[in-house]
């Protein structure tokens, strides 16, 4: 969803692989 495109703009800025967790 919105998150997971949100790791892909991260990872693509920063230059490496950004996970984020998210509470439900």
């Amino acid at each position: 969803e919105d998150g997971d495109s949100r790791i892909l703009e991260i990872s693509a800025a920063t230059g490496r692989v950004v996970f984020v967790e998210e509470e439900e």
